[in-house]
């Protein structure tokens, strides 16, 4: 996520595009993808991170 915004930050601070921008947030998906295959340590480990933090936004909810 944070590399994501980093491509975008830098996309946008060399006046790309918005066509040339897109392509970095595709490539950037598509790259996580293939990084992160549902069996992968990295995957269960970014599922936990996800599911940690739907709990805490959820008490802070209620």
């Amino acid at each position: 996520l944070l590399l994501k915004e980093k491509v975008l930050a830098s996309a946008i601070c060399y006046e790309k595009e918005v066509d040339t921008l897109l392509e970095y947030v595709e490539r950037y998906d598509e790259l996580v993808a293939t990084k992160l295959a549902s069996d992968s340590e990295m995957d269960s480990h970014r599922q936990y991170i996800e599911e940690q933090f739907q709990a805490i936004v959820e008490t802070l909810l209620v």
